[in-house]
């Protein structure tokens, strides 16, 4: 291939120089932007790691599996504020008419949450789904979720939020803590109703020393029995009165 540039050979020894000097410029270059790229991605997910995320969902209520909660949690590591949740459509609820008021003009909803730390959640009864199911009101809702973090830069997250992904399929009831709670309290309160005439009777006993009396009373009855068929003595000997004969005189 050089043979087909003549001028290369006539290069001196400063030219060859120049030449490998502006390579190693170059080869510096490109490795110092690979390592700026390098630099950025790293702060990048430093800081992706370092701040609030904040999400709007609806969960199985802790109450039952026929009630469904709206949550608002930080699953962030740092604080998220001025934390505001827009919904469209408005929120609407079969158990609007049991509540002072609706929902989306509770004060979590219209002035938003000041400040919510690291796995900080907020959860409200939200719909009986059966209810629901019956109705006509919307089963899916677009949320948008602006919150700021630490250094003030605000984000938005956008979420669809579909009740209908809950119909028609089983779930597997799964009792927690609130269940065991609940199961106590009835225990204590059927506990308290209790008397002396009334209530659970119990009767206890010494398993092992029952066992071993009974062990002893077969030993005694054995130990019984096989001196019975040892002692000649026991038995009944001679024929009977009626089988006796007449004396001569």
């Amino acid at each position: 291939m050089l043979g087909h540039l003549p001028w290369v050979w006539n290069w001196t020894a400063a030219g060859w120089a120049a030449v490998a000097a502006w390579a190693t410029v170059v080869i510096a270059g490109v490795a110092a932007l690979f390592a700026k790229h390098q630099v950025d991605l790293a702060r990048k997910t430093r800081e992706d790691q370092a701040q609030p995320f904040v999400v709007a969902d609806f969960e199985r209520s802790k109450a039952g599996r026929i009630f469904m909660d709206l949550i608002i949690r930080n699953t962030g590591t740092t604080i998220a504020t001025n934390v505001k949740v827009a919904f469209d459509p408005a929120l609407e609820s079969t158990l609007s008419t049991q509540r002072k008021f609706p929902l989306a003009e509770a004060p979590i909803i219209t002035k938003g949450i000041p400040t919510l730390p690291p796995g900080r959640e907020y959860r409200m009864l939200f719909e009986r789904m059966p209810d629901r199911h019956k109705s006509d009101l919307p089963r899916s809702y677009d949320a948008v979720v602006t919150f700021e973090d630490t250094f003030g830069r605000t984000h938005t997250m956008q979420y669809r939020l579909d009740l209908d992904i809950y119909f028609a399929h089983t779930n597997l009831e799964v009792y927690g803590e609130h269940d065991a709670a609940k199961a106590l309290r009835e225990i204590q309160s059927t506990l308290k109703s209790w008397s002396e005439r009334s209530g659970v009777r119990v009767w206890t006993r010494d398993e092992d020393a029952y066992l071993e009396e009974e062990r002893r009373e077969f030993e005694e009855w054995q130990q019984r029995e096989e001196a019975g068929r040892d002692d000649p003595a026991s038995s009944t000997t001679g024929a009977p009165a009626d089988d006796v004969g007449d004396t001569e005189s």
